[in-house]
C-alpha cells in the first residue's frame, strides 16, 4: 500500500540544504525521500527515548514502594526460593509416599 504523501514547506539553513541535497544525491534519492526516512528516523528515536523514560520512571516508583514496604514491615531474612523448592519437595514425596493407597 502506498502512502499517500502530504505537501510541506520547510524553512532550511543554506547549508542545511546543501548537505541535504548532496547526501540524496550520493544515495541516487530525491530530497523528498531522504527527508521521509529522516522524519521516520527521527519519531522512531524519539519513540524509543520516550518508552525508556516511562520505563526508568516505573523503576523508580518500584524502587520507592519496595524501600517504603521494607521500612513498614522489615526485610525477610529467610531464603523464599529454598523453601518454595523444600516445600514442593515435601509435598511430592507426600504424594508419592501415597501412590500405593489412598490419600488421606
Amino acid at each position: 500500500m502506498v502512502a499517500r504523501l502530504q505537501r510541506v514547506q520547510v524553512l532550511l539553513e543554506e547549508r542545511q540544504q546543501r548537505r541535504l541535497v548532496e547526501v540524496a544525491g550520493e544515495q541516487g534519492r530525491s530530497l523528498s525521500a531522504l527527508l521521509r526516512d529522516i522524519v521516520d528516523e527521527y519519531i522512531e528515536r524519539r519513540s524509543a527515548a520516550e518508552a525508556g523514560e516511562r520505563a526508568t520512571r516505573a523503576l523508580e516508583r518500584l524502587a520507592e514502594l519496595r524501600a517504603g514496604i521494607e521500612a513498614r514491615d522489615g526485610v525477610y531474612a529467610g531464603d523464599l526460593v529454598a523453601e518454595a523448592r523444600a516445600e514442593r519437595a515435601s509435598q511430592q514425596e507426600r504424594v508419592l509416599a501415597h501412590e500405593g493407597g489412598p490419600c488421606p
